[in-house]
């Protein structure tokens, strides 16, 4: 009995000097929720970056595809607002600006992104058309 009494005496007396006998009960459960929402952060900012990079991507993507298909309708129709149209149809959820200079198409492609505050606007510039051979001139 007197060893029991000495040693709630011995953890009265940490209390007092402000160490505590044992951790708070709940301490690491608090530590481990911290830690999984900070690691679910990170997780959604990466997702955020990624989509961003693969809209970027799209983007790219559609302004090829627009350019080479309105150069080859410019071709094959010779009517520019053909060609513009085509190009327009390649990509519709994304804003398409169109000029034709003789037979080179000129595509710009622009989007919002979806997560704004990660990126600006995209913007992919493509140009398409015959190609010369390396002993012709252009004009």
């Amino acid at each position: 009995m007197v060893r029991v009494n000495a040693d709630r005496a011995d953890a009265a007396g940490e209390q007092r000097a402000g160490r505590r006998a044992s951790p708070e009960p709940g301490f690491g459960t608090v530590g481990v929720a911290l830690a999984i929402l900070a690691t679910a952060l990170v997780m959604v900012g990466m997702l955020q970056l990624f989509y961003t990079s693969w809209e970027r991507m799209e983007v790219r993507n559609a302004a090829d595809l627009a350019a080479v298909s309105g150069a080859i309708v410019l071709r094959d129709s010779g009517s520019e607002s053909e060609a513009c149209s085509r190009a327009r149809d390649i990509a519709p959820d994304m804003t398409v600006t169109c000029t034709a200079d003789g037979d080179v198409m000129t595509i710009v492609v622009t989007k919002e992104p979806r997560f704004g505050w990660l990126a600006g606007t995209h913007e992919a510039k493509a140009v398409a058309g015959p190609a010369t051979l390396g002993h012709e001139r252009a004009p």
